[in-house]
């Protein structure tokens, strides 16, 4: 293990004090080989990871990059839709910043608890937390912290309905991240704005600020970000009856879709593209494009099956280690 190598390093007399200060820098390397395996999608080996760091941050006291290693953990389970799982370390960690009194950390986990509460649909309680980490980013300043919990407050009043509610936090979120140059996030804000508008059938509202969104991300290189708009403003050219232009921005987007294998985006992109040529009487392109988006609908389903999988997977890796533990005591 990299861990033990690193230790065999150290000269024999060495003081508690420098042997305690390499082990939180090995520990740390070990987190951070996690936080790489995660961003590769390779959720397995990057809890192995986490957890071998967390055994070190438990052996030295080192509750701050203790409590980060599970919030990290908690943000694994998450991505995997295990939701019971990722509340359980969540709160783990939020229990340790609050002892250590990080206020900025205990933000960023109470958001991350609303998140898992939205994604379950349980509305009042992501509101709850939202409102929590808020607060604390307002107490301590941390604007970039503060546009977030305002904008994931908004997208909760969307899913209810509120549409209202959401354009206000919506609207308020741009402000300071407008005062704060976060353009990424701007585009983001500018972008559901959009969504909310093409909600209340308001196309020409909703196109206006799906442009707004398309302007930043071109600006900034954000392709993710510039597929969505194009495919977005491709809808509502479809529902304007705005054939030609829907093709043209449909087309953009799939092109950008393709070269990022954005297969979310590219089912839906296709679906439209198929309505598109049905209204303009090209049913073999029609059937065409609808076979594509069958494909890419089945790529979508194949990838929540493996990560369904991954997710067994690791439940079995976490309770065999677990029951390794159990055996050594």
């Amino acid at each position: 293990e990299i861990y033990d190598q690193a230790l065999k390093t150290l000269p024999e007399k060495v003081s508690e004090k420098d042997k305690i200060r390499k082990q939180k820098v090995y520990a740390a390397i070990i987190g951070n080989i996690g936080i790489v395996y995660y961003y590769q999608g390779n959720y397995a080996k990057s809890m192995e990871y986490y957890f071998k760091a967390i055994k070190i941050n438990k052996e030295i006291g080192d509750k701050g990059n203790l409590a980060s290693n599970l919030g990290n953990i908690g943000i694994v389970y998450k991505d995997q839709g295990d939701y019971s799982k990722a509340l359980e370390y969540y709160f783990m960690a939020l229990k340790i910043n609050e002892e250590i009194g990080n206020k900025k950390n205990q933000a960023a986990i109470l958001g991350n608890i609303g998140i898992v509460y939205d994604k379950q649909g349980d509305y009042s309680k992501a509101l709850e937390y939202y409102f929590r980490a808020l607060k604390i980013n307002k107490e301590i300043g941390n604007k970039k912290g503060y546009a977030a919990n305002l904008g994931n407050i908004g997208i909760v009043y969307k899913n209810q309905g509120d549409y209202s509610k959401a354009l206000e936090y919506y609207f308020r979120a741009l402000k300071i991240n407008e005062e704060i140059g976060n353009k990424k996030n701007q585009a983001v804000n500018l972008g559901n704005i959009g969504g909310v508008y093409s909600d209340q059938h308001n196309y020409s509202k909703a196109l206006e600020y799906y442009f707004k969104a398309q302007r930043i991300d071109e600006e900034i290189g954000n392709k993710k970000g510039q597929t969505a708009n194009l495919g977005n403003i491709g809808y509502l050219y479809i529902q304007q009856k705005k054939y030609k232009e829907a093709e043209e921005y449909l087309k953009k987007a799939i092109a950008i879709g393709e070269e990022l294998h954005d297969i979310y985006n590219l089912a839906f992109f296709y679906n439209s593209l198929s309505e598109l040529y049905s209204k303009t009487e090209r049913y073999k392109q029609a059937l065409e494009a609808y076979q594509k988006h069958v494909i890419y609908k089945d790529s979508v389903n194949k990838e929540e099956n493996q990560k369904a999988l991954v997710q067994k997977e690791m439940q079995y890796e976490f309770e065999r280690k677990q029951e390794q533990e159990r055996s050594k005591h």
